[in-house]
């Protein structure tokens, strides 16, 4: 991307999953953002990331210098998980191309039960923002679809929870 557009992108976080080699597992830090970013007297900084985050490497690079002018954001909020109360019921899920099955409780997302049986689903936030564990859902009803007007066919795996058996094409 560099070559084309002139932009570094640098994705740091403080748990890299396994499967995503280009995110840098890291604290943040001086000397991180130092060897990151090079000389802040041409730089302009994108961050996007929760506030919190924000926060923390803005005071970073305005204490290395970095000129306000030049720190630019975009924030989000991470989406909260609510898992609900057990009440004993069990869903079968049906990992379709592999023949897999599990049974769960309605509070294992479908990511869960998908490493029960080593279903390999690629991840990256694992919080239903990043989209990377997103699979056709082939039958069956999660929290999801009670959000939405329509079922849903396609669907974030690591935060979906079973409201009924389901079948997923895995």
């Amino acid at each position: 991307m560099e070559m084309q557009t002139g932009l570094k992108l640098h994705l740091i976080c403080n748990q890299a999953p396994s499967s995503r080699r280009e995110l840098v597992q890291a604290s943040l830090s001086h000397a991180l953002l130092e060897e990151r970013i090079g000389e802040l007297a041409d730089a302009d900084v994108y961050v996007c990331a929760p506030t919190g985050m924000i926060a923390a490497v803005k005071g970073h690079l305005l204490a290395m210098g970095l000129p306000e002018a030049r720190f630019h954001t975009e924030s989000f909020t991470l989406p909260t998980l609510i898992r609900p109360k057990s009440d004993g019921s069990r869903h079968s899920i049906h990992f379709v191309r592999s023949g897999l099955k599990v049974t769960v409780d309605g509070a294992t997302t479908l990511l869960e039960a998908s490493r029960q049986v080593g279903v390999h689903v690629p991840t990256g936030c694992e919080r239903g923002l990043c989209k990377a564990c997103v699979c056709t859902k082939v039958k069956g009803v999660t929290q999801q679809d009670e959000q939405s007007d329509i079922p849903l066919a396609r669907i974030t795996m690591c935060n979906s929870l079973p409201r009924s058996d389901i079948e997923i094409d895995l």
